[in-house]
């Protein structure tokens, strides 16, 4: 349980300064003339400044009054220029109201023309995508039919190689076997004479 001892120790705020008052001209007195020389008008009694409460009241309700009156003053709405007045604002208005409507007419027109070029745009890009893709297709089956047309003619240089290589053999086998012939008449040709 806290005890007093724990309490917090408060110290009287110290007063706040006083401001000095306002000193109210009386009427009687005059101003003090501006210093310097610089003051060239002519300096009258402020005799208007009331002295007394009653002086401030009796000033306060002639503000009121008068200010009354001039509210009482005012034209009503029945008044020709108060209608001529609204009838202008009334034609302001409209005029800034068709005004509003062009520039939102506007508004719209640009947004859908730029939607149109968005969308012609689009679809050259579709198409040239499209194109680009059609001519790698028909360079791709190009490239195959060439490719196989290479394989083609390899297999029938290959094929036409090996008749070759065949047609060599058989003749290189039959020069061998004409040369065995030979050798073994020009043996049997010599044993012969011999013996």
């Amino acid at each position: 349980m806290p005890c007093a001892a724990d309490a917090p120790i408060s110290f009287p705020s110290p007063p706040a300064p006083r401001r000095p008052r306002a000193r109210i001209p009386r009427a009687g007195r005059l101003p003090r003339a501006p210093r310097g020389g610089q003051g060239t008008r002519t300096i009258q009694r402020r005799s208007s400044i009331p002295d007394t409460h009653a002086d401030r009241q009796r000033a306060a309700e002639a503000a009121r009054k008068a200010a009354q009156q001039r509210f009482a003053q005012r034209p009503g709405p029945d008044d020709p220029a108060v209608q001529a007045r609204l009838a202008e604002q009334v034609s302001l208005a409209a005029a800034r109201a068709a005004r509003h409507a062009a520039q939102e007419e506007a508004r719209r027109q640009a947004a859908e023309a730029q939607a149109a070029e968005a969308a012609r745009q689009a679809a050259l890009r579709a198409a040239e995508e499209a194109e680009a893709r059609a001519r790698a297709e028909a360079e791709r089956q190009a490239a195959l039919r060439a490719a196989e047309e290479a394989a083609r003619e390899a297999l029938a240089a290959t094929e036409r190689a090996a008749l070759l290589d065949a047609d060599k053999k058989q003749r290189a086998l039959a020069l061998l076997a004409e040369q065995k012939a030979a050798r073994d008449a020009r043996y049997a040709a010599r044993k012969a004479r011999k013996g």
